[in-house]
């Protein structure tokens, strides 16, 4: 279903998300998860859930930093949107304490992302 709405759409934003989310969560792929959300960044520089969720995957992949700066990103082009705030929080927490293990329990990308 999905190849066929691509075919059709390729740039299809909510496809996309909903790819990346399962690329995240399902199959742990983080490099297709990262294209998939560059991928609607690439025509709408402006998208909040789609800059957001890739800020999601920079953690993911341990890089702390980057998700700090995507974040900050983020949190400049949605200023009411709290959950960013939050988020940017968590992530500048764990730098202070160095802590830049992946969430065992549960994974940091099922407490912040959004689809």
């Amino acid at each position: 279903m999905m190849v066929c709405l691509f075919q059709h759409h390729p740039y299809h934003s909510k496809g996309l998300i909903l790819m990346g989310d399962i690329y995240i969560n399902h199959d742990r792929d983080l490099s297709a998860a990262e294209s998939c959300f560059l991928k609607i960044i690439s025509v709408e520089p402006d998208h909040i859930q789609a800059r957001h969720n890739l800020c999601v995957v920079y953690v993911e992949q341990g890089d702390l930093q980057r998700a700090e700066n995507c974040l900050v990103e983020v949190s400049r082009l949605a200023p009411d949107e709290d959950y960013i705030r939050q988020h940017l929080r968590i992530v500048r927490r764990r730098l202070q304490v160095g802590h830049n293990n992946l969430i065992t329990e549960n994974t940091f990308s099922n407490l912040m992302l959004k689809t």
